[in-house]
Parts: C-alpha cells; sequence; structure tokens
C-alpha cells in the first residue's frame, strides 16, 4: 500500500505534466557491489545469503538532501529568443502535513534557488503548481 507521501507525489507529478513540466523520480542510496562472477549464492538455517567477494561501495542519484522530484521546465525566454526555449531546473519534495524537511534538503532547496532554478516542498498539486508558477515554497 502506497505512504501518504507517495500518493501526494503521484498527483501532483502529474499536475506538474498538465503545465509542460518533466520530472522524474530522484532515486537515492548505496550499497555493496560487485560483478556477479563474483558473489557467492548459499542457504544456512532455512536462509538465503549472499557472499560479495571484493566488493566495492557504491552511491547513487543526486546529492543528499536532493528533492524527490528532479526536472525541467520549458520557458520560452526573450525577444531576441521568440520561439526558443530553454529548460529551468526543478527540484520538488513531497511533504505530508507533518512531514519536515532534514538538514540537507532544506539545504540543497537554497542552492537551487540561489541559482536560477525552482525548487520547493510541497503537500499538494496546488503546492507543486505554484512552484512551476515560480513560487518559493520553503518548508
Amino acid at each position: 500500500m502506497a505512504s501518504e507521501e507517495t500518493n501526494i507525489r503521484n498527483t501532483a507529478v502529474i499536475a506538474a505534466s498538465k503545465v509542460g513540466a518533466r520530472l522524474f523520480r530522484n532515486q537515492v542510496g548505496a550499497g555493496w557491489v560487485c560483478p556477479p562472477t563474483r558473489t557467492k549464492k548459499y542457504t544456512k538455517n532455512g536462509k538465503r545469503y549472499v557472499l560479495l567477494e571484493d566488493p566495492r561501495w557504491l552511491e547513487y542519484g543526486f546529492p543528499v538532501g536532493s528533492g524527490d522530484d528532479q526536472g525541467f521546465l520549458p520557458v520560452v525566454i526573450t525577444q531576441d529568443m521568440v520561439g526558443h526555449k530553454f529548460a529551468r531546473y526543478v527540484n520538488a519534495e513531497a511533504k505530508t502535513d507533518k512531514g519536515r524537511p532534514g538538514k540537507g534538503q532544506a539545504e540543497w532547496h537554497e542552492f537551487v534557488w540561489s541559482n536560477g532554478g525552482l525548487s520547493g516542498f510541497y503537500r499538494s498539486d496546488a503546492d507543486m503548481l505554484r512552484i512551476l508558477a515560480g513560487e518559493r515554497l520553503d518548508p
């Protein structure tokens, strides 16, 4: 069953797409990896195990604190560029009514905003659309 935050995110991303934004789920994580040829699988006492030979640590995704959704909002700009578009970076973080951003999330939000991107914390479709309209939604 989906969490409340997942439901908020799913409907808000659909709302964002209706105004032209292209947002993608930002999966962030880390773990030990190695080639399949250097793994050994076995079962002991009814439990399954995988032994990794000479593993390395792998971190993936945007930096710690980056929002749930990353992407861009096409915007037509200046008279000399009429008809041309550029992609404006979008960082959007879903939160429940009780949800509060972590320190890293607040710092990433400030970084994106201060560099000309759109960034905010949303609790509804309406909040997402306010972010895409250029309103700063702080935590």
